[in-house]
C-alpha cells in the first residue's frame, strides 16, 4: 500500500540471504522481488562469504563464522559465485560483487588490516 511499484524504487537486501540456507531459494526469493520491481529499480544485497582455504587469514574468518553460527544456526555464507548469482539478470554497478570495503575504498580501516573485514560481500545492481 506504500510503495508505488510502477516507479522505480531502490531494494536492499542487507545480511538477510544468509540465513537461508538453501541457494535456490535465496535465489527465489530475489527473483520473485526483481520482477515486482519497476525497470531502474535498484537492487543492493550485502552476504557472508564463505573463505577460500588458501587465502591469507582463513583460519580466523572461520572461527569467527563458526562462532556467529553458534548463536545464529541457520548462517549460511556462500562463495562469491553464488553471492553474485543472485544478481542474475541484472545489470551490476561497479565495483560489482565485492568486500564491502571496496564500496568505500577512503572509507575508516581497520589497523592493522583484518581478514574479518573481508568476510562480508556487496554489490549493487539496476533492473534494465
Amino acid at each position: 500500500d506504500h510503495l508505488d511499484l510502477d516507479r522505480p524504487i531502490a531494494l536492499f537486501q542487507c545480511a538477510t540471504l544468509h540465513f537461508v540456507p538453501d541457494q535456490n531459494a535465496a535465489e527465489q526469493i530475489i527473483r520473485g522481488y526483481v520482477e515486482r520491481l519497476a525497470p531502474g529499480s535498484y537492487v543492493g544485497i550485502t552476504h557472508g562469504r564463505l573463505p577460500d582455504p588458501s587465502e591469507d587469514g582463513y583460519e580466523q574468518m572461520t572461527s569467527a563464522e563458526t562462532r556467529f553460527a553458534s548463536f545464529a544456526p541457520a548462517f549460511t555464507p556462500r562463495t562469491e559465485d553464488a553471492i553474485r548469482s543472485l544478481f542474475d539478470g541484472l545489470e551490476l554497478v561497479p565495483p560489482g560483487v565485492v568486500p564491502l570495503d571496496d564500496w568505500w575504498p577512503s572509507g575508516p580501516r581497520l589497523e592493522p588490516p583484518s581478514p574479518l573485514a573481508r568476510m562480508i560481500y556487496g554489490g549493487l545492481a539496476r533492473k534494465g
